[in-house]
């Protein structure tokens, strides 16, 4: 089957990108992942971004270190993929990434913070 195109790739990154919104919840570094699973950070980023294939053993070891059930990792797989993390610029993964390392309670006061800030206008977007 040599030059037939992986034609599950769309799979590796769903499922890279439920792994890489849960390490940022749990505030996890990808190095931290990496130790807990015996990759790099540059294997957890490839896994991440679907550059890799994801193997059965990397699942299961990423889910127990980002206390979360392997089944987790592949919910909704038939559903339509959504690009929002891809659409973002370099600012707001940063923002969003800082924002993830902080204590619960300190994202709830900046929900509130920003709850209360004036919203832009259509036109000023």
């Amino acid at each position: 089957m040599a030059g037939h195109p992986y034609k599950y790739r769309h799979l590796d990154k769903i499922i890279g990108k439920r792994l890489r919104v849960t390490r940022w919840d749990r505030g996890m570094s990808q190095d931290e992942l990496g130790i807990a699973v015996g990759l790099s950070w540059q294997g957890i980023n490839g896994l991440e971004t679907g550059a890799n294939r994801i193997a059965a053993t990397y699942i299961y070891l990423a889910a127990k270190a980002l206390r979360v059930s392997p089944d987790y990792l592949f919910m909704d797989l038939d559903a339509p993929e959504t690009d929002a993390l891809d659409k973002l610029n370099p600012d707001s993964m940063e923002l969003l990434q800082e924002f993830h390392a902080l204590s619960l309670s300190h994202q709830q006061a900046i929900r509130e913070v920003i709850r209360q800030l004036p919203k832009r206008k259509k036109k000023d977007q």
